[in-house]
């Protein structure tokens, strides 16, 4: 964060090789496994500037920016939760505010869950898998003008996957909130999200949940 008593905030991020921000867990039992792997925001740029003055929050990515969860839980009952509150948030407040992210390399935030119900003396009982994930905010909050400007040129990808396996009764939920959120708010002047997209882009969730189990035998 970047808080500017008297003039101007400016932050200016690069990244030209590797940025990687993860959290694991993993949980294995006879009985009940639970793993829960959060990240509740990963990259954070702020920038405050005084009233008539220019705050702006800059973010160039050149290489790879790995942002990612996963949760994994085996036992009679396996429960896995894997959370990304917000892998980015860039906030700028000032006379005139500005955010600007730029991608030309490889940005994949990720949460991963996956949740197993062990069959063996004693039958599985449950597996419950949660994936979310919240992409990239961009919050512009100015008096005279506000501006939010996001290009990617490569690649881009918000996914939550979750997997839940085993014999037993079986969930998975995967939720992807927001791959780009921008929001704008000028008092006296003009507001506005700029959006260019020329590579690939993509926001995927997916929830698969099987069991193993074979039906009852049929009454008679």
């Amino acid at each position: 964060m970047v808080a500017a008593a008297n003039g101007d905030a400016f932050i200016a991020a690069t990244n030209a090789g590797g940025l990687a921000v993860n959290a694991v867990a993993h949980a294995d039992a006879e009985t009940f496994a639970n793993a829960n792997a959060l990240i509740v925001q990963a990259i954070r740029d702020v920038a405050v500037a005084t009233a008539g003055a220019i705050a702006s929050a800059a973010f160039t990515n050149a290489g790879t920016l790995d942002v990612g969860a996963l949760a994994s839980a085996s036992g009679k009952s396996g429960h896995a939760v894997a959370t990304i509150g917000t892998a980015m948030d860039q906030i700028a407040v000032g006379g005139t505010a500005v955010n600007n992210f730029a991608n030309s390399g490889t940005v994949s935030f990720h949460a991963t869950a996956n949740a197993h119900g062990v069959d063996d003396i004693v039958p599985a009982v449950l597996a419950v898998a949660s994936a979310s994930v919240d992409g990239l905010h961009q919050t512009a909050v100015g008096t005279t003008a506000a501006t939010n400007n996001y290009s990617n040129a490569a690649t881009f990808s918000v996914v939550a996957s979750a997997n839940a396996t085993g014999a037993a009764v079986n969930h998975a939920y995967a939720t992807v909130s927001d791959v780009v959120n921008q929001q704008a708010v000028a008092n006296a002047g003009d507001a506005t999200n700029n959006l260019t997209n020329t590579g690939s882009l993509v926001g995927l969730a997916t929830a698969n949940a099987t069991a193993a189990r074979p039906p009852l035998p049929s009454r008679m």
